[in-house]
């Protein structure tokens, strides 16, 4: 448990600069610690949740929308709308180079609406079919190097699993 306290209470530099995909994995990360029972440390939520509150009224980032909902759980922020009508229309559509925003679209749209909701019904459907149309016949989900494919499958699977991980993060 202690190494992974220590990696926990590290995340804070991964913090320095404004990009919101870095944001995302580390609020993932500490959603994923106090779901484990570690220490997060309130100032950490904090600078994330403003960050994220930030970035979401700038323009329609899922990886903003991810943190909002995570750390605020705010459903009624006006800042929402925009980020949820451009991701009603950015769909997944089969493009690879796209893996990381299908990613994030699909957890921010989960824990915002949850199985049943219009948003993730809208998503899903496009998501599912593209992610099966783009899958090579071995399985993965081929990149131009070995690293690329590693990453487009690792991030195809983490879309897929979006059904079994988040129920324990909804509100």
């Amino acid at each position: 448990k202690e190494p992974a306290q220590e990696s926990v209470n590290g995340l804070g530099v991964a913090q320095l600069d404004d990009r919101t995909e870095r944001d995302g994995w580390v609020s993932l990360a500490l959603s994923s610690a106090r779901l484990s029972g570690l220490e997060v440390r309130s100032e950490e939520v904090e600078r994330l949740a403003r960050r994220g509150s930030t970035q979401l009224s700038t323009g329609s980032d899922p990886a903003a929308l991810w943190n909002h909902m995570v750390f605020l759980k705010d459903k009624k922020s006006p800042d929402l709308t925009w980020t949820l009508a451009t991701l009603s229309v950015d769909l997944p559509d089969g493009n690879l180079t796209r893996l990381s925003h299908c990613f994030w679209g699909s957890m921010a749209l989960y824990q915002f609406d949850g199985p049943d909701g219009w948003y993730w019904k809208n998503w899903q459907k496009p998501l599912q079919r593209s992610l099966l149309l783009t899958q090579d016949r071995d399985g993965p989900w081929e990149g131009l190097t070995l690293n690329e494919t590693i990453v487009n499958t690792s991030l195809a699977m983490l879309c897929l699993e979006v059904y079994y991980r988040c129920p324990s993060f909804k509100r």
